[in-house]
């Protein structure tokens, strides 16, 4: 059965520690919600240990934890405590991938991971010889010809075998105040059906990223189960599926990709529930 949870924090005491998605859940493209500071300031003077999980690969967990700075209530949260898909492509580069060529899809600045790896990286627009690059990975929406980039990376797929593809963020879209937007997941399943090729997806609801966000929390609390976590996300197939899958509990909330409008409709497509649903955390 699920449960609607009229309080948030009266929801969290039930719990040893909590994972926030970040988009639709803390903030919306562009912007922190009213509220958020003050909630992640509670639980840290609270001393229960909470981390934010996000499938967003294009930022340092230096720099998504800096966002949450306010003037009133400071440092919210750490960088110790931000859990990227970036963070797990970096393993897997270090481990798979080392001395290898990686060119990218997104903006310069969006490199960070491949770079703390080690490897060789360039934008996949200046790509001029189609068998320089060993690996592609995608890793924004945003800041680049998506035509061009595209259309380069499909003939790279035609021309060079044993191409290895990395999608850190399998998400299909995130809000915005307008809606949706199409995110990197849509557009690397595109890249399937056209190359026939898979890409490795590291992201929500990969259960690779609950379970290592889980190891980081029992260094906080050693005697830490699974079922004490509480994961609160917006979007049925991710956050709550990937959460349920790890063993640990899941809230979902209104304020992003998943609405009251449309929970019915998208929970008998997911096939899964959420333990409970509410307007926002900030009720």
């Amino acid at each position: 059965m699920v449960i609607h949870c009229s309080s948030f924090k009266d929801i969290t005491e039930k719990y040893r520690a909590i994972f926030f998605d970040a988009y639709g859940v803390l903030k919306s493209s562009d912007k922190v919600f009213n509220g958020v500071y003050a909630l992640l300031s509670h639980l840290k003077k609270s001393g229960k240990p909470f981390f934010i999980i996000s499938n967003d690969a294009s930022e340092s967990p230096k720099k998504i934890a800096e966002r949450y700075f306010s003037k009133e209530h400071g440092e919210v949260i750490s960088e110790s405590n931000i859990v990227t898909s970036g963070m797990l492509a970096l393993k897997y580069l270090k481990q798979h991938c080392q001395g290898k060529n990686v060119a990218y899809l997104g903006p310069e600045d969006s490199a960070y991971y491949i770079e703390e790896a080690g490897n060789i990286c360039r934008p996949i627009g200046r790509v001029d010889d189609l068998g320089w690059p060993d690996v592609v990975m995608y890793l924004d929406d945003t800041g680049y010809d998506w035509q061009q980039s595209l259309n380069r990376l499909t003939n790279l797929i035609r021309k060079k075998k044993n191409l290895v593809l990395l999608s850190p963020n399998p998400d299909l879209v995130y809000p915005v105040k307008e809606g949706v937007n199409i995110a990197t997941g849509a557009l690397a399943r595109m890249i399937e059906l056209t190359g026939k090729v898979p890409f490795i997806y590291f992201g929500k609801p990969n259960i690779r990223i609950f379970d290592y966000t889980y190891a980081l929390a029992q260094k906080d609390v050693k005697d830490l189960k699974r079922s004490e976590v509480l994961m609160v996300g917006d979007t049925l197939a991710t956050d709550i599926a990937g959460a349920k899958a790890a063993g640990m509990h899941a809230l979902l909330v209104f304020t992003g990709n998943t609405t009251e409008e449309n929970y019915e409709d998208e929970a008998k497509e997911a096939g899964i529930l959420p333990d409970y649903f509410s307007k926002s955390v900030l009720t």
